[in-house]
């Protein structure tokens, strides 16, 4: 095989005739495609050889392909459970007020009224943020998306512990809504580019399956950590 360094020409198969050609001035009988600025080597096949390539390569694709498929599947299996784990972390902080305002109401840190506004906060920032999420995964990277989501929505979820500031609280909280809205478009878009349509509903199903592991395990880790 030979490429041209500036039109990236291939021949195929390897030839069985080598003719040089000096591509300092154009010849009249090759096309004007066909040359660079510096010597390169076109290639003539015969239809003889094409039989005993073609066998070679097949060999070649199929050893190639079972080793290729073997790290598909293992790149497939990393980037989903990462996608599980990370999206059940969505979950979580998206909910870890609501675990804590008992607690916070017996301790007189938080009324009734300043619940409200909390939660309020956060619902609309994740309306306008799933809205936004989907445009931003079209846009920029999906794994870019779903780390800086993650990365926003905990450390505002960690914040939320330090003050005990009404109107703070409540900015926190828009903040972490918002982030919440990268993380399901990302692990759309990183679902359709790593899973074939063949077997694309299973793995949707099995994704989405991560909230409720989520929202099985996050109270009893809640309940441990504020005991």
């Amino acid at each position: 095989t030979t490429c041209c360094a500036t039109h990236h020409l291939l021949c195929h198969p390897p030839p069985t005739v080598l003719l040089t050609i000096c591509c300092t001035t154009p010849p009249p009988a090759v096309p004007p495609t066909t040359y660079c600025t510096t010597p390169h080597l076109l290639y003539q096949h015969s239809p003889s050889l094409d039989t005993n390539m073609q066998k070679s390569q097949s060999k070649m694709t199929g050893d190639e392909g079972k080793v290729g498929m073997a790290r598909l599947v293992s790149y497939q299996r990393a980037v989903f459970v990462a996608m599980f784990v990370g999206y059940a972390c969505y979950t979580y902080n998206r909910k870890s007020v609501s675990y804590a305002i008992p607690t916070l109401l017996a301790s007189g840190l938080i009324n009734t009224s300043t619940i409200g506004i909390i939660s309020s906060c956060q619902n609309i920032a994740y309306a306008i943020s799933k809205f936004l999420g989907g445009i931003l995964s079209d846009k920029m990277s999906a794994r870019v998306l779903f780390a800086i989501g993650l990365a926003v929505s905990g450390g505002s979820t960690l914040l939320f512990s330090r003050t005990d500031n009404t109107v703070v609280w409540a900015l926190l909280w828009f903040i972490n809504g918002f982030a919440q809205g990268a993380g399901w478009p990302a692990c759309a878009k990183l679902l359709k580019k790593w899973f074939s349509a063949e077997n694309f509903g299973t793995w949707w199903s099995v994704l989405t399956a991560s909230s409720n592991v989520s929202g099985t395990l996050s109270p009893l880790l809640a309940a441990y950590v504020i005991i």
